[in-house]
């Protein structure tokens, strides 16, 4: 099966595929023996700076002896891709999936690089993901709720999501959207 049917295929059958970052063999082994117990397919991805410090075809080769010694489906995604040249180099390097952060683009140049990778990787059957606006705070402990940072947040407009989507061809888009606004789009297997 390729990314599309994987993914169809748990969408359809109501069940998820974990997605975890492995910046180096440790991380990717503890990754992998948790697939092993729960016998369930998985997302194993790299940010930049991983596939940097790991070495893209390094990552990949590993996954790949990982995949013939248990016989598990494992995906691969490059992860917050910041530029066009570095989603290249993963869609040639052999990805399953790469995930275009255009977010901090005008919309249209996000457009123009976002539509320019998914030509590149639908000939070689990899999926890509698009970006339009950031989820605002990071990664550290806050002591406001969840709920407080969101309140303060811009929410991607729906009609601003699907036109992307139209007019790129990207497989799914990342949005922070209100649950209440949200848009469904025919063009993912997720349905929006």
């Amino acid at each position: 099966m390729d990314s599309w049917e994987i993914l169809a295929k748990a969408k359809n059958e109501g069940w998820a595929i974990g997605a975890f970052n492995a910046g180096n063999l440790e991380i990717l082994k503890a990754i992998i023996e948790a697939g092993k117990i729960w016998q369930a397919p998985l997302i194993v991805e790299t940010s930049a700076g991983e596939a940097s410090h790991f070495g893209m075809k390094n990552f990949l080769d590993v996954v790949e002896n990982f995949r013939e010694e248990t016989g598990m489906t494992i995906l691969t995604n490059f992860d917050h891709g910041p530029g066009l040249e570095e989603c290249q180099a993963a869609i040639e390097a052999g990805y399953n999936l790469v995930h275009f952060d255009g977010s901090d683009l005008p919309y249209e140049e996000n457009i123009k690089i976002t539509k320019a990778l998914v030509q590149l990787a639908h000939s070689k059957g990899v999926l890509v993901e698009g970006e339009l606006d950031k989820i605002i705070g990071e990664s550290s402990y806050h002591e406001e709720l969840a709920e407080s940072v969101q309140a303060k947040a811009d929410y991607t407009d729906p009609a601003k999501a699907a036109d992307f989507v139209v007019q790129t061809g990207v497989f799914t888009s990342w949005r922070f959207y209100h649950r209440r606004r949200r848009h469904k789009s025919s063009n993912s297997p997720w349905g929006g």
